[in-house]
């Protein structure tokens, strides 16, 4: 079997609705290895960023996902106070979308991330996440 541990991640600038790049920092990169995605996503807040929801656009189509589905966790960190577990779910065959994981209730829900949930967001704050996705 040919070994793809070397094949180089490609960069790519994603769509990202919801939210404001403002002066933060994005990187978002992507490998594809057959049919098979790998995603790594990270975006910094920065002093004029700002955060109301999150939607971010795929590297490449996907198969159409299962209804409401959840594919990796996410990291939402609340810079020099605590990190808070997310979701990371493909909204459609061209979208993520991010929300957080919320236990305060019988069974846990994952309601869309806000200004001011699951904290509010400030500069330095971050979400990051790595996810595997089937290529259409």
């Amino acid at each position: 079997f040919p070994s793809h541990d070397n094949d180089a991640w490609t960069s790519y600038t994603p769509t990202i609705t919801g939210a404001s790049l403002g002066n933060g920092t994005l990187d978002a990169k992507y490998k594809q290895i057959g049919k098979t995605v790998f995603v790594r996503f990270k975006f910094t807040l920065g002093s004029t960023s700002s955060i109301n929801g999150c939607t971010i656009t795929k590297p490449i189509t996907s198969v159409t996902p299962p209804s409401a589905s959840a594919i990796a966790p996410c990291a939402l960190r609340d810079t020099g106070v605590a990190a808070y577990i997310g979701i990371v779910a493909e909204a459609d065959t061209t979208t993520f979308y991010i929300a957080n994981l919320k236990v305060d209730t019988t069974y846990p829900t994952y309601p869309a991330i806000t200004s001011t949930t699951p904290f509010t967001w400030g500069s330095g704050d971050e979400i990051s996440f790595t996810c595997i996705y089937e290529a259409a």
